[in-house]
């Protein structure tokens, strides 16, 4: 499991190769939506490294990235 504040908790995904973070804070919430952020560098070269999408979305975008 991952411990500590945000950024050292990016950094432990980073380290453990996770390819992308969802991030959900208060704000987020509040407003249904939630961060989508590309910790792999390769990928984050073809696309944004951050993105704001509804919640709704999160799913979805994951399968269709899945697929690439």
């Amino acid at each position: 499991p991952l411990s500590g504040n945000v950024s050292k908790r990016l950094k432990q995904a980073d380290k453990t190769d996770c390819q992308i973070a969802i991030l959900i804070g208060p704000e987020e919430y509040q407003a249904g939506k939630a961060k989508i952020r590309h910790l792999d560098q390769t990928w984050a070269l073809s696309a944004e490294k951050e993105m704001l999408i509804s919640i709704s979305e999160v799913i979805p975008y994951l399968l269709a990235i899945k697929k690439v």
